[in-house]
């Protein structure tokens, strides 16, 4: 008889899994040599339970 195997309860699989995710996320913003990519393959996942903050200049701070 082998050793015990740990088994994970719905609520532990749940616990496990992130509240939101994304993966190579891309976003630009305009076209052709005008375009900026403010994102460029961005992967981030949040965890439940969590708080999170992203900060950035905001556009209008950009524009000054």
């Amino acid at each position: 008889m082998g050793a015990p195997q740990a088994v994970a309860l719905p609520q532990q699989q749940a616990a496990q899994q992130p509240a939101a995710a994304t993966r190579e996320l891309v976003k630009v913003y305009g076209s052709g040599e005008a375009a900026v990519r403010a994102l460029d393959g961005v992967s981030v996942q949040f965890g439940r339970a969590q708080f999170t903050a992203i900060m950035g200049a905001s556009v209008l701070a950009s524009r000054r």
